[in-house]
């Protein structure tokens, strides 16, 4: 059988739940010369019966002993062939149009390495999801957070690293921003489309160890990326930029200052050595700093006068009807 276009690589661990679900989402593409590598990584349910039964000849189990997502992502990488990659969680939903709109996007743009798109969470939370889309505007916002959902993705093959870990095995939780943040230093352009080719599932609240593992992985990634900008970031300044990340703010005079100096000595770091697109990166630190002020407007007369006399607020640009229902608010105690 000839090399499909794509090969969309799927790893699954204990997935019975939801994995027919998901495979029936890929079956059901408008573009449809791709396989499907379902990796098994060592489940203990009926996930490896359930891919069996498939009769499609794209669809195509491979099992390995348990040894993690990162690994079996990579494993499925290594069974494929394609020029063009997809990776999909054994639990997330393709929109039926998904494959077709990103190999458009991809032919159009030769430019772009890897194409995601914006999501619908559903499940445990239902809401929709809205990435930056320039490629630009996702490089600014990787700073602080990934942009990119892994099942949302199709990524050229030449852009994966050689000779090297696609996943690193030493990130259990946050192995796809780590990735992600890869092949932007190898000089891997991104882009979303914005419209919703995904379903992404929630599950319930996970335990906080899970969290407390993820924040420490997340915060291992910060000091190296940050260091790109000459920055060697205290814990009190990684624990700042998490915060900011996970739109994670505290109503203090405090934390509104240390904020504000923390986002301008990113700005002037960066302008210092151009690592990040300046404007897509003001963008990005103003946007926050507004979140910021919003969610502590009871601050009152103080914060009123802390945000306009920021270099954060954008001075040139037209005062939004938001400002002023926050001054107004801060001046008099009336909303």
């Amino acid at each position: 059988m000839a090399t499909p276009l794509i090969s969309i690589v799927m790893p699954a661990y204990n997935g019975a739940a939801h994995i027919r679900e998901s495979i029936d989402s890929v079956l059901k593409q408008s573009f449809g010369d791709f396989e499907l590598i379902v990796v098994n990584d060592g489940s203990t349910d009926d996930t490896p019966a359930i891919v069996a039964s498939y009769a499609d000849p794209r669809v195509r189990l491979v099992t390995q002993t348990n040894a993690g997502t990162a690994a079996a992502r990579n494993r499925g990488l290594s069974e494929s062939g394609s020029p063009l990659v997809a990776l999909l969680d054994a639990d997330d939903l393709m929109h039926p149009k998904k494959l077709e709109k990103q190999v458009a996007y991809l032919n159009a743009h030769p430019d772009i390495g890897v194409v995601g798109c914006d999501v619908q969470i559903f499940g445990s939370r239902n809401i929709a999801i809205n990435f930056p889309g320039s490629p630009d505007a996702i490089f600014a916002a990787m700073l602080f957070e990934s942009v990119v959902v892994n099942s949302a993705t199709l990524m050229r093959r030449s852009c994966l690293p050689a000779g090297q870990s696609i996943y690193r095995s030493q990130f259990i939780i946050a192995e796809d921003y780590d990735f992600w943040l890869r092949l932007l230093e190898n000089g891997v352009r991104f882009a979303n489309l914005n419209e919703p080719l995904l379903n992404y599932r929630a599950h319930g609240e996970q335990k906080s160890s899970r969290y407390d593992a993820h924040h420490a992985e997340v915060k291992q990634i910060y000091t190296h990326w940050l260091s790109r900008l000459g920055i060697e970031a205290s814990p009190a300044e990684l624990q700042m930029h998490l915060d900011i990340a996970g739109f994670q703010w505290r109503p203090e005079k405090k934390f509104v200052s240390d904020m504000e100096a923390w986002l301008l000595k990113i700005s002037r770091a960066n302008a210092r050595v151009g690592f990040l697109p300046q404007r897509e990166l003001t963008d990005y630190l103003r946007s926050r700093w507004w979140s910021a002020c919003v969610a502590s407007k009871g601050l009152g007369r103080w914060l009123a006068f802390k945000m306009v006399s920021s270099p954060l607020y954008p001075w040139r640009r037209r005062v939004s009807r938001s400002f002023w229902k926050l001054a107004a608010t801060a001046f008099t105690g009336r909303s």
